[in-house]
């Protein structure tokens, strides 16, 4: 089956590695093919409170090319789906 976002994911996977270098983690997920989300950004850090958390943003990365439909729509609904798997609201993780 063609991956035809394992290029750019790559490149964008690199940039965050230096956004998330003081201690946050980015997850790949390999379920081609089953609606998962491409990349999951973990960056852990205390609360005013003290307690710790672990903030999480998806990223859906598309690949848009000439000939081809908009990839945004589903793109939007894979991060949704996902959030809502995570027990967020749709468009929030």
């Amino acid at each position: 089956m063609p991956y035809p976002e394992v290029a750019p994911q790559l490149v964008l996977m690199a940039f965050l590695q230096r956004v998330v270098n003081g201690g946050g983690f980015i997850d790949r997920e390999y379920g081609v093919g089953r609606g998962r989300i491409d990349l999951l950004v973990r960056f852990p850090y205390r609360k005013p409170d003290g307690s710790r958390a672990v903030q999480r943003r998806a990223l859906e990365l598309k690949v848009w090319r000439k000939g081809q439909k908009d990839p945004l729509r589903e793109g939007l609904a894979q991060i949704d789906d996902y959030s809502r798997a995570c027990g967020k609201g749709a468009g929030s993780s």
